[in-house]
């Protein structure tokens, strides 16, 4: 009885399974078919900085007034920053983060932000948010660009969501310039807003900037904010 329960079980199994096989067949797609969906993926991905790719590769970059020397990294397109950021939001409260930013020659690029929010008696809250950016339009002295990813609020409060914004900077005359940004990330609870506008310096590899920041939604922060940028 037991050798008979034994062969009858391979056949009871495959019995159970062969069904199953079609409706697995069609859950998993192709192997020959992940080339053209990584495809498609790529280009609906590139879709928003398609203009970006086609703007021409000349302006701008020579107007972020570095050092114009042969050779020196003035000549470049690409652009790396490193930023250190202050913000006062009250008697007791402020923040302080930090922020990278790169550029390439394409006229695309990225960007990472994060602030740490503190406040006597209360806990941390931290935003942050990574990015991928585009030119929309760029010229000697102006750049306006759009922003899409991820943005979130940490600590009292979790905030997660899709995020997009613009930002613009311009170089009006040696040694001034003006920057500024506005984005939204779309997360459950609301919208969290960040505004920023300020005004700075810039000598040779680094930039000193002084202005007002806003961070809106579940949580108000506003308030003065610095920043000294590192360019490379």
């Amino acid at each position: 009885m037991n050798r008979a329960a034994s062969r009858a079980a391979p056949l009871l199994a495959a019995s159970l399974l062969l069904p199953a096989a079609p409706a697995a067949a069609q859950v998993l797609p192709p192997v020959k078919n992940l080339g053209l969906l990584m495809r498609a993926v790529g280009k609906l991905a590139a879709l928003p900085f398609r203009r970006s790719l086609r703007l021409p590769e000349e302006g701008f970059a020579g107007a972020l007034y570095r050092e114009e020397e042969p050779g020196d990294f003035g000549d470049q397109q690409e652009l790396h920053r490193f930023e250190a950021h202050a913000q006062r939001t009250g008697d007791d409260a402020g923040g302080w983060g930090g922020r990278y930013r790169y550029d390439s020659e394409r006229h695309v690029g990225a960007e990472g932000f994060w602030t740490q929010y503190r406040r006597r008696g209360a806990e941390d809250l931290h935003y942050l948010h990574a990015v991928t950016r585009g030119d929309l339009w760029r010229e000697e002295q102006w750049r306006v660009e759009h922003q899409a990813g991820v943005g979130a609020l940490v600590g009292r409060l979790n905030r997660l969501g899709p995020r997009a914004g613009l930002a613009f900077e311009s170089f009006p005359a040696k040694p001034w310039f003006l920057e500024g940004a506005a984005g939204g990330a779309f997360a459950s609870g609301g919208v969290i807003g960040d505004l920023r506008a300020g005004a700075g310096v810039a000598s040779g590899r680094l930039q000193l900037r002084l202005g007002w920041r806003v961070l809106a939604g579940p949580a108000w922060l506003s308030g003065p904010d610095a920043a000294l940028t590192l360019r490379y």
